[in-house]
């Protein structure tokens, strides 16, 4: 939780890669895969207060 900001990864599997679609077979679909890789979720919130999403935003802008 580098900078106070938490981070999750909503997906673990690709979604093609679920149970839930076994029936794809396993397909290969790489640009699916590489996304799934490189995703990150940020936080997002009704609650956060606008210092709270000026830092985050504020703390991408530095890492980018």
């Amino acid at each position: 939780m580098e900078h106070g900001i938490q981070t999750v990864i909503h997906y673990p599997v690709p979604p093609h890669r679920q149970s839930a679609y076994r029936e794809l077979g396993g397909q290969s679909l790489p640009l699916t895969e590489a996304i799934h890789r490189e995703m990150l979720s940020l936080p997002i919130s009704p609650v956060l207060s606008d210092s709270d999403v000026g830092h985050v935003v504020e703390s991408v802008c530095k890492f980018f």
